[in-house]
């Protein structure tokens, strides 16, 4: 075999030459299956990148349809929040009008109560001003009455003691009939002065003057004395007079005596006075189990004076009325029945 650096003889270019064409389309082929499979290595790469764009590309459209979906969501959120701010604007419109008016009214308010003010402010003083006129009026009667029931009292002493005197007849010089003229007189005189000292003890309440003597008082001792009192009244009158003391009730009482001794003697002279028939009974004990009692007096040791009559009653719309001052059940001018109406209101 000749080297390769020596001339290429005919017949081993007659070799080249018949072999040329196939190497060139051999090498052809090579390059072009070279360039085939780079063209399907590319192609497949591009496929895998086409494959990977398209998951990301619906991994996004899903991110997109979840940011639509979310944001449509915000809108209608905003929507509503839009309608409910609208809706606030005018409930705090609406407020605010309401509002206004209320001031309004409130200053309207205000400006009549100032008024009301002042007006009660001048009628205070009015009633202040009257109080003190009503005091000082109140205590002119009391001094006049205490002056006048003084000065009463001297000539009507005087003339009931001439009246018993007569009445008396220690002369024998007197008729019957001028006997019973000065027992008239001493009668009449003795009403006239208990009438004086009735005035003067109302007046004395009203003033707030009332002095109280709180001393022991034997319970049976109150009753001997009621009992001489009214025991001649009952004989007067032909009525029925007695009087009970409960076992339970206390020897001894720590109270005014002349005070519930003419609380006693008003209630049995009212008893006596409007009753014609039958009786009139007083009971002193414990009070009964159904009797109402002020709150202050409850759970203590209470004695009470229980009157009762066959009279003619009084009326239950007129039980109040009675311990009015000056009041009478009948107050007509032909009325059955006298007095001034002072014994229960003192």
């Amino acid at each position: 075999m000749s080297s390769g650096f020596a001339p290429i003889t005919g017949r081993a270019r007659e070799l080249l030459d018949e072999l040329l064409p196939q190497v060139s389309l051999t090498q052809e082929n090579l390059t072009r299956a070279i360039d085939t499979r780079q063209l399907l290595e590319q192609t497949r790469e591009q496929a895998d990148d086409l494959r990977t764009s398209e998951l990301l590309m619906r991994q996004q459209k899903d991110v997109l349809r979840q940011s639509n979906d979310a944001l449509h969501a915000k809108t209608l959120e905003l929507e509503e929040q839009s309608q409910r701010l609208i809706a606030s604007k005018e409930e705090l419109r609406r407020q605010a009008a309401e509002l206004q008016a209320s001031n309004e009214e409130l200053r309207d308010t205000t400006a009549s109560l100032d008024l009301q003010r002042h007006v009660l402010e001048e009628l205070q003083r009015d009633t202040e001003l009257k109080a003190g006129e009503l005091a000082r009026a109140s205590q002119y009667k009391s001094d006049f009455l205490a002056n006048m029931s003084h000065e009463l009292r001297t000539p009507l002493n005087s003339l009931l003691i001439l009246s018993r005197s007569l009445a008396e007849n220690e002369g024998g010089n007197l008729d019957e009939e001028q006997i019973e003229s000065a027992r008239i007189i001493h009668d009449a005189g003795s009403h006239l002065l208990r009438l004086i000292n009735d005035i003067l003890d109302l007046s004395k309440i009203e003033a707030g003057k009332m002095d109280l003597i709180v001393e022991p008082l034997r319970l049976a001792d109150f009753a001997r004395t009621l009992r001489r009192t009214f025991n001649h009244v009952a004989q007067e009158k032909g009525l029925d007079f007695t009087l009970t003391i409960e076992p339970d009730a206390p020897a001894m009482l720590y109270t005014d005596g002349a005070r519930l001794e003419q609380v006693a003697n008003n209630l049995l002279g009212n008893a006596f006075k409007f009753t014609a028939s039958g009786g009139v009974h007083l009971r002193i004990g414990r009070p009964e189990a159904d009797l109402a009692v002020p709150i202050e007096l409850a759970g203590q040791p209470l004695v009470a004076l229980s009157v009762r009559d066959t009279g003619i009653g009084i009326a239950p719309e007129k039980h109040q009325r009675v311990f009015n001052a000056f009041e009478q059940v009948d107050a007509s001018t032909s009325r059955h029945y006298g007095g001034t109406g002072l014994g229960l209101a003192i």
